[in-house]
């Protein structure tokens, strides 16, 4: 069982996040036995300073990895710019969030791999307001179609920041950025036949929003995409302050090795387990849209 972790944004609005972000971090390791391996998939800080905070991310980083189990984690744009032109590419924040000189990373849970992929760098739009969908360098698509050679044997989850291109639902779906240039990485996912599913964050959605697990085209074949709601309760589109105040938590998605997954919601201000959808454990077969 994977937990998928998103959105934490520490220091937003006035450092709530930061009190919340301590007991999504308990939370987790309390349950260390329901997980194989914790995916952090960016947004880890809320830059707003000259110099990133990045020792708040550290900090809950390390309260999380007392539970013993693997953890990986990948930037955000909140973690790689800001609107005053502050700017750092994905591998100096691993540099000196992390302490590994690249990005992009690799996690083994038994029969499962998790390879957490990044764009270089993160871009604003032309009016500064919001960003543009990113693309994978060239070297980041090369070191994926290796690694998903040296993992042929597995069943691989890719992580990002950004949802992939095919999980917008234009018009009733989210119109920010993705990772784009799917034809490319498509290219790559067809070639290997062991993909399973995608993991991504940004979008901070509603615990209960349908699309927050859907099957998209990659390639020659479908594969899951889960695009979870942010970990310490920042709501969309605007991130509101409290506007999912009832909700901070992250998701536990299992593979069950037979065209299905399982996902459930877990609110750690309440450390309970939620039911949005109607169910505690939710199960999403192959025929998912």
């Amino acid at each position: 069982m994977i937990n998928h972790i998103t959105d934490t944004q520490q220091g937003a609005f006035s450092y709530f996040t930061d009190n919340w972000c301590e007991r999504v971090a308990k939370d987790i390791v309390f349950l260390r036995e329901f997980t194989s391996g914790h995916v952090h998939t960016g947004d880890c800080i809320e830059w707003y300073t000259e110099k990133p905070e990045d020792e708040k991310y550290q900090a809950f980083r390390q309260t999380v990895m007392t539970s013993g189990k693997p953890y990986l984690d990948l930037p955000g744009n909140h973690d790689l710019t800001t609107f005053r032109q502050h700017v750092r590419s994905a591998n100096e924040w691993a540099a000196s969030v992390v302490g590994r000189e690249k990005a992009n990373s690799e996690m083994l849970l038994g029969d499962v791999a998790v390879l957490g992929i990044s764009p270089d760098y993160i871009r604003r739009n032309a009016d500064n307001t919001g960003y543009l969908n990113e693309y994978l360098s060239s070297e980041t698509i090369s070191w994926l179609d290796e690694k998903l050679q040296k993992y042929s044997s597995k069943r691989v989850w890719i992580g990002s920041h950004y949802f992939p291109l095919p999980h917008a639902r234009n018009p009733v779906g989210p119109t920010g950025p993705a990772v784009g240039d799917w034809n490319k990485i498509s290219e790559v996912l067809a070639s290997h036949g062991n993909v399973v599913g995608w993991l991504s964050g940004d979008s901070h959605r509603a615990p209960g929003d349908q699309d927050t697990v859907r099957r998209i085209q990659a390639g020659n074949r479908k594969i899951w995409s889960i695009n979870a709601p942010s970990s310490s309760g920042l709501g969309n589109p605007t991130a509101v302050v409290h506007q999912w105040t009832r909700y901070a938590g992250s998701l536990y998605v299992t593979d069950t090795l037979d065209d299905a997954i399982e996902v459930r919601w877990r609110n750690h201000l309440s450390a309970r387990w939620e039911n949005p959808l109607g169910e505690y454990v939710k199960v999403y077969r192959d025929s998912t849209d």
